[in-house]
């Protein structure tokens, strides 16, 4: 019997959590990973830079929102999608504002989906012109 390609390893599920956490924090687009319970379980550097707010002063989903949706309506609009993806119902996909601590707004594209797991995949890019 011949060994696994790289590519069937991956479609396998034989690649090791190393290796799937070098290629998320590689990504270019930001990526973090969120409890049902709203606690951020990873976020990439590339999420870090697009939000522009430090991870090590944010523990939950509802923190993040709060520092980088300063609008209240935002916030509720976020928040409750993030809560019905959640519970199951359509991820949230849309273009919004991130207001970054220092002072600069970016235009990004955020989703939140559920995974398989039940956690939450937050993944965004920045649309800046």
């Amino acid at each position: 019997m011949k060994p696994l390609s790289n590519k069937h390893r991956l479609l396998s599920g034989e690649c090791s959590d190393v290796f799937f956490g070098d290629l998320v924090s590689s990504l270019p687009n930001g990526v973090a990973v969120v409890g049902r319970d709203g606690v951020i379980k990873f976020v990439n550097s590339a999420m870090v830079e697009l939000a522009g707010v430090d991870i090590e002063n944010v523990c939950t989903m509802d923190d993040w929102i709060k520092k980088v949706f300063p609008d209240a309506g935002q916030q509720k609009e976020v928040l409750d999608s993030w809560r019905g993806t959640a519970e199951g119902k359509e991820p949230f996909d849309k273009e919004i504002v991130f207001s970054r601590k220092d002072g600069k707004q970016r235009f990004c594209h955020l989703r939140i989906s559920l995974m398989k797991s039940g956690d939450l995949l937050v993944s965004g890019y920045d649309v800046t012109d």
